[in-house]
């Protein structure tokens, strides 16, 4: 954003939406995998040395597979995910310390089989960090 002024304008905003209409009704998506809705925003500052990236990821219900019973059938309910990623070159562009925080939300991913209130499976992973080192060679 080079029209704002000072370090303002280091700053970056990515945004997309995704609606998908496939499906036989409303009230399920028949394609397996495929949320109905999808949101993901970013917003990041960058200078010479410093880069950081905070994100923002939204994905509704989806069916994860079919069968001819639909009582078999099973979904990921929605999740919500927020990301910290943040490097600093101490020589730019040869060698980068890193540092990245993962589902800062501590989201859980959820599993459930044919209605919501039928829990398959939770899996909490919970906050992740780490941090690391890339030296460029060449």
């Amino acid at each position: 954003m080079d029209f704002l002024p000072g370090f303002l304008r280091n700053l970056s905003l990515y945004a997309n939406y995704t609606h998908n209409w496939m499906g036989k009704n409303n009230d399920a998506a028949t394609l397996t995998g495929t949320a109905k809705d999808a949101l993901n925003v970013s917003l990041a500052y960058e200078t010479k040395r410093v880069s950081a990236r905070l994100s923002y990821n939204y994905t509704s219900p989806f069916l994860m597979n079919t069968t001819s019973d639909v009582m078999q059938n099973y979904y990921c309910d929605a999740v919500n995910y927020l990301d910290l990623n943040i490097d600093y070159h101490i020589i730019p562009n040869k060698l980068i310390v890193n540092a990245s925080a993962s589902n800062l939300l501590n989201e859980t991913t959820r599993y459930y089989q044919w209605r919501k209130d039928y829990t398959r499976s939770d899996l909490a992973t919970g906050i992740r960090f780490q941090v690391g080192m890339i030296w460029n060679i060449f």
